[in-house]
C-alpha cells in the first residue's frame, strides 16, 4: 500500500470513527493534514486541514463530507449501519496496529452496540402494532446475534488472575439465612 493510500484509508478510518463518537475532531483534522502531507490533495481537504482545534468542532461537521467526497471516500452519517460497521472494522485495525489492546476493543464495541450487533438490531417501526410481535421479532435477531456474541465472546476471554478471582464468590448464596449469624 502507498503512502497516498495509506493516509485516504486513514482520513476514512477516522471520519468513520468520528462520526460515530468515537474520537474527537481535532483528530480528523490532523489526519486531514496527514494526508495533505502524503500527497492527497483537494480544496475540500486544504479547508479541512487548515482548521484549529478551537475552530475543529464547529467546521469538521461542514467540511468532512465534501472533502471526502472530492477524494472519492465514503462518508458514513452517525447511526447508520454501514457507519457502525464501518467503525468496527476501523477499531479492529487499531487493535492490529497495536494502538487498542483486545480487551478495550471488546469494551468499546460494547459500548457501541450493546448486545446487538448492528446488522442484527430490531427495527422498530410504526407498523409494529402488537408488543408480541415486537417481542417475537426482538427473540429472532437474539437468535441471529447470539453466535457472534459468543465468537467474539471466546476470542477475547481472558483467564482470570487466580490471586484476584476466587472461584468461591461466585457462588449462588440463596441458602444463606441471617439468623444462622453468630455474633460473639
Amino acid at each position: 500500500m502507498t503512502s497516498t493510500e495509506a493516509a485516504a484509508t486513514a482520513l476514512q478510518d477516522h471520519a468513520v470513527l468520528w462520526s460515530m463518537g468515537e474520537i474527537r475532531a481535532t483528530d480528523v483534522v490532523t489526519a486531514a493534514c496527514d494526508a495533505l502531507v502524503a500527497g492527497l490533495d483537494s480544496p475540500a481537504l486544504r479547508i479541512l486541514a487548515a482548521c484549529t482545534r478551537a475552530e475543529a468542532d464547529y467546521d469538521v461537521p461542514d467540511l468532512l463530507p465534501p472533502a471526502l467526497d472530492e477524494l472519492g471516500l465514503t462518508f458514513h452519517p452517525a447511526g447508520s449501519v454501514a457507519g457502525q460497521e464501518a467503525a468496527a472494522r476501523a477499531l479492529a485495525a487499531r487493535m492490529l496496529a497495536g494502538e487498542l489492546t483486545p480487551r478495550e476493543l471488546a469494551f468499546r464495541i460494547h459500548q457501541r452496540f450493546g448486545q446487538l450487533w448492528p446488522s442484527d438490531s430490531p427495527t422498530w417501526t410504526t407498523t409494529t402494532t402488537s408488543s408480541s410481535t415486537a417481542t417475537e421479532h426482538w427473540h429472532r435477531s437474539m437468535q441471529r446475534s447470539r453466535p457472534k456474541l459468543f465468537a467474539l465472546h471466546s476470542t477475547l476471554a481472558f483467564q482470570p488472575n487466580p490471586r484476584i478471582y476466587r472461584p468461591e464468590a461466585d457462588r449462588w448464596t440463596c441458602g444463606f439465612r441471617l439468623k444462622d449469624l453468630r455474633f460473639p
